[in-house]
């Protein structure tokens, strides 16, 4: 990790450990740069993949944007963790075994599922939620969600309502899995603790262009955002080609 952020050029400092410490460790996966950051005292932890040294530098930026990020995934306040500064952040030696023993537990769970959630073009279809790590199953012709529960090293597979339609995107909210179909666009809303169960459908067919569009999809509390990219066929675009409007469907 130390190489990563400039090596020798790295002063590490002295501070006495506290359970408001975050732990950071580097991650190769997929052949990938990976972080993973922990949280000493509550083991909230954030993942982030092909992470590259630009992204890090200067590292409080990177660090404190990432933690408010997935704060408000959570629907948490951003000082949950006491209030983050970016130029107060100071790196210092590894302190708690137990902190470091969780996240090599961790970093074993996403190495194993990250396989199957190859990367797209704007994001990889691996998702992360407190203990829980989520991804699309390859081997299922992407009709089913894997979940790994982290802390207890338990691994599950959902078969998702798709009709038999292959999922093209995913998201995961606080009660919520939000997915959205390949063939036959359609946004679904999955009950988080029982994947297999459908919760509500709408069918996107009259908004999506026919060909060579993609769609993704991210969650709030109880909203979905659909992104569609490609042209609406004989329509001049008002914006970018490959960008069309963005559909937003609330429960």
């Amino acid at each position: 990790m130390l190489d990563l952020l400039g090596g020798r050029s790295i002063t590490l400092s002295e501070l006495p450990p506290t359970d408001d410490d975050w732990y950071l460790n580097l991650l190769w996966i997929d052949r990938q740069k990976c972080i993973l950051l922990t949280h000493a005292d509550t083991l909230f932890s954030i993942f982030r993949a092909d992470v590259r040294s630009a992204d890090l530098r200067p590292i409080g930026n990177y660090l404190v944007a990432a933690v408010e990020s997935e704060l408000r995934a959570e629907n948490l306040p951003t000082d949950t963790f006491s209030k983050l500064q970016p130029d107060t952040v100071q790196l210092a030696k590894t302190a708690s075994r137990s902190t470091l023993g969780f996240m090599n537990e961790m970093g074993f769970e996403l190495r194993y599922l990250i396989p199957f959630a190859p990367t797209e073009p704007r994001r990889t279809s691996l998702r992360t939620l407190r203990d829980e790590a989520w991804a699309i199953d390859l081997n299922a012709l992407n009709r089913k969600l894997i979940r790994g529960r982290l802390t207890a090293g338990a691994i599950e597979d959902f078969a998702a309502p798709t009709g038999g339609d292959q999922i093209e995107d995913f998201t995961i909210g606080t009660d919520d899995i939000w997915v959205v179909l390949r063939e036959k666009p359609a946004l679904l809303r999955l009950d988080r603790e029982q994947p297999s169960r459908l919760l509500d459908r709408l069918d996107l067919q009259d908004e999506v262009p026919p060909e060579d569009s993609q769609l993704f999809v991210a969650a709030a509390q109880s909203d979905a955002w659909i992104e569609i990219y490609g042209r609406p066929p004989d329509k001049a675009p008002a914006r970018p080609p490959e960008l069309a409007p963005a559909l937003t469907a609330a429960t």
